[in-house]
C-alpha cells in the first residue's frame, strides 16, 4: 500500500517543510523590500542620475521575485493535492 511506503512519509515532510520555508520567504522578501526603499530615499536625496528609472527596475524585479515564489508554493500545494488524490485512490482501489 502506498501511504506505509517510507517515500511517501518523506514526500508529506518534504513539501510541508518546502511549503512553509516559501511562507518564511514571502515575509523575507517584504522586509527586503522595507530595506531597498530606505535605500532608494538616500539615493534620492544625493541626487543620483538615474534614480527613477533604477527605482522602477528595482521594483519591478522584487514584485516579480515575490509573484515567482507565491507561484511556487501555489504549485507545491498542487503537486500535494495530486500525489495525495493518487494515494486515495491507490488505497480505494486496493481495499474494494
Amino acid at each position: 500500500m502506498l501511504t506505509k511506503l517510507d517515500s511517501y512519509i518523506k514526500f508529506q515532510e518534504n513539501i510541508n517543510h518546502t511549503i512553509k520555508s516559501f511562507d518564511d520567504n514571502v515575509s523575507e522578501i517584504y522586509d527586503m523590500e522595507n530595506e531597498i526603499e530606505q535605500f532608494l530615499e538616500i539615493a534620492k536625496k544625493q541626487k543620483v542620475p538615474g534614480i527613477d528609472i533604477s527605482e522602477k527596475s528595482i521594483y519591478a524585479l522584487l514584485y516579480t521575485i515575490m509573484a515567482n515564489t507565491k507561484a511556487n508554493k501555489s504549485h507545491y500545494i498542487a503537486l500535494k493535492a495530486r500525489i495525495e488524490s493518487l494515494n486515495d485512490f491507490i488505497n480505494l482501489t486496493h481495499y474494494s
